[in-house]
């Protein structure tokens, strides 16, 4: 048996049921983050499909589960109670994959606790803290999420937290997180980067400073990419909420001749 070091997961479930299995980011990556599989035959990715029929399809590198869910049962209960009863079928698809493949059951049931006593709030460390070249401090990226993610920087000096400072907002879902970010990277023994999900964007931290978001295409002078980086601003997507940064980039967009920007500012809806 070898045991692998990555496995992607993918959840295919009714539309009824998206906002329930997409919108906590802990019941979406609750696989990854406590289920390591062991198999001979190299198994890549799981899909699960929570459906009225269950089947397991074991195919050349990649495993299809079916889970029987209780429609019925499941839309008589309260929204909160949905939750539980989501967070409980899962966890059933997990423990069987677990007994099939070795993935840690005891500790399926331990962070299913977690996430119901916390009042399904998820809050953790994404990855590893790095240390800077000369060993004298740490940084790490820690997420809070709920209704929406917050990511912050910490930084921290022989072992105590001195600096914690909110930089990136996101919407709910897996996917918005991974946009919103990718690693952490120091550059020298007083400066780091935190690159986005796509590596080219970046929060650019100097010891004693704040975050500053670096978005490529407004860095080289494009006018569309001044007027999306813009919309982020007023919307607060990615980066923090400024009205002010917004509005300036915008307005500098269509003086550059940016026809989108010209038809925002005079109050039509651009997408």
């Amino acid at each position: 048996m070898t045991r692998l070091k990555t496995l992607s997961v993918y959840f295919d479930v009714p539309s009824r049921l998206k906002s329930i299995f997409e919108s906590p980011m802990y019941l979406v990556d609750f696989f990854s983050y406590v289920f390591c599989p062991t198999d001979s035959r190299r198994i890549k990715s799981v899909t699960i499909t929570f459906c009225d029929q269950s089947e397991v399809i074991d195919l050349e590198d990649s495993l299809q589960v079916k889970q029987v869910f209780d429609f019925d049962g499941y839309i008589l209960l309260q929204e909160k109670e949905r939750r539980f009863f989501a967070l409980k079928a899962l966890c059933g698809v997990m423990c069987d994959l677990g007994e099939r493949f070795g993935g840690d059951i005891e500790k399926v049931n331990k962070t299913a606790d977690f996430v119901t006593n916390s009042g399904f709030f998820f809050k953790g460390v994404l990855g590893k803290a790095k240390t800077s070249p000369n060993r004298h401090i740490k940084a790490d990226v820690w997420v809070e999420y709920r209704k929406k993610i917050e990511l912050f920087l910490r930084v921290f000096e022989s072992g105590e937290l001195k600096y914690q400072e909110l930089f990136s907002v996101g919407d709910a879902g897996f996917a918005s997180l991974k946009e919103l970010y990718s690693q952490l990277k120091w550059e020298d023994s007083s400066r780091l980067k935190i690159y986005a999900g796509n590596h080219r964007d970046y929060w650019e931290y100097s010891v004693g400073g704040t975050p500053e978001f670096n978005y490529c295409r407004e860095d080289s002078g494009d006018g569309h990419g001044e007027f999306i980086l813009g919309k982020m601003y007023l919307e607060g997507r990615v980066v923090l909420r400024d009205e002010e940064k917004g509005l300036d980039l915008i307005k500098l967009s269509a003086a550059k001749g940016y026809f989108h920007a010209s038809r925002f500012l005079q109050g039509e809806v651009v997408c």
